[in-house]
């Protein structure tokens, strides 16, 4: 995982994953950071896709990033909450799969 947070960058392994239609919720460690104060802590967010296309009509979206303790990005991941904050990816997009789905 690789975020960043009021100018802060961040980045670590994805340890935990929730995937129902066609949003996503991510989790993980924090390994490193310009902010030191981050490292060890967990950091969690996520991301709805809404489809492909150069315009699509409702473009995929994502949150900013929580950053708390491991136990709160486990949590998170496993409580599957309505967002907040969330806001339209600017460039590029995202790609959820659930494996459960036959899309």
């Amino acid at each position: 995982m690789a975020g960043s947070r009021a100018g802060t960058t961040f980045s670590g392994p994805v340890t935990c994953l929730s995937i129902s239609g066609n949003r996503a919720w991510v989790g993980g460690p924090v390994t490193a950071s310009t902010d030191p104060t981050q490292a060890g802590t967990g950091a969690w967010w996520q991301v709805a896709d809404n489809g492909a296309g150069r315009h699509p009509v409702v473009p995929d979206r994502t949150t900013f990033a929580g950053i708390g303790t491991m136990a709160q990005t486990v949590a998170y991941c496993a409580d599957e909450p309505a967002p907040h904050f969330i806001f339209d990816v600017q460039l590029g997009g995202v790609s959820v799969e659930d494996p459960g789905s036959t899309r």
